[in-house]
């Protein structure tokens, strides 16, 4: 993770994240391949390894992260806005069909929650987060300044903190859309000019964003 000079990096406040997942291709569609990428973030020793996804990688942490209570006896990651997860690859192309989930649980609503995103030369190429603008969960695919609008789909709920929500982003890029589901229920679909692939790599509690 780098700071820009032209951006400026959006950190969450405080989230616990459990169950990352990759995957090349949309997953509700017939015949959806096996993740890229998926990591427990459970609080084993192999939490932050890849429980599936050839060469995906092992998540490697920046600045300052914890474990705390997760699903039953588990642990998961909790995050509070000093620090992040990264690869040092990005598993995926973005300008293909692809989704990205995550169970999270925030502690608070307010601010610009991101769970995950990839970084790019200008900002994310997409980021999974909780917005601040509407306090509901939101998935964003953006087009890096080539000066075409982002695509935006929120949730139609508010969520309530201290709960867990499994949260999916899909672009879908025969269908030219970005969907977004809420615990397996689908809260919106927008449309989506194709977008460029992105260096990366994925990062887990932040985004790079070009105001």
């Amino acid at each position: 993770m780098t700071w820009k000079s032209s951006g400026r990096k959006s950190l969450l406040a405080s989230v616990s994240a459990a169950g990352v997942c990759l995957t090349q291709g949309a997953c509700h569609a017939q015949g959806a391949p096996l993740p890229s990428g998926w990591w427990k973030l459970d609080g084993t020793v192999r939490a932050a390894a890849p429980q599936s996804g050839l060469g995906a990688g092992a998540l490697q942490q920046v600045g300052s992260v914890t474990w705390g209570k997760g699903f039953g006896k588990t642990k998961s990651l909790v995050l509070n806005g000093r620090g992040c997860l990264q690869l040092s690859h990005a598993p995926i192309d973005i300008s293909k069909s692809y989704t990205i989930t995550a169970w999270v649980k925030i502690n608070h609503l307010g601010g610009w929650q991101t769970f995950v995103s990839e970084d790019g030369p200008v900002q994310s190429g997409f980021f999974l987060q909780l917005r601040d603008d509407t306090d509901t969960f939101g998935f964003v695919v953006t087009h890096h300044g080539e000066g075409l609008p982002n695509a935006v789909v929120t949730s139609t709920d508010v969520p309530t903190p201290g709960e867990w929500y499994h949260i999916a982003g899909v672009y879908n890029a025969v269908r030219h859309t970005v969907e977004l589901f809420v615990n397996g229920k689908l809260q919106g679909r927008a449309r989506c000019a194709p977008p460029t692939n992105v260096p990366g790599p994925p990062v887990i509690s932040t985004l790079i964003w070009y105001p």
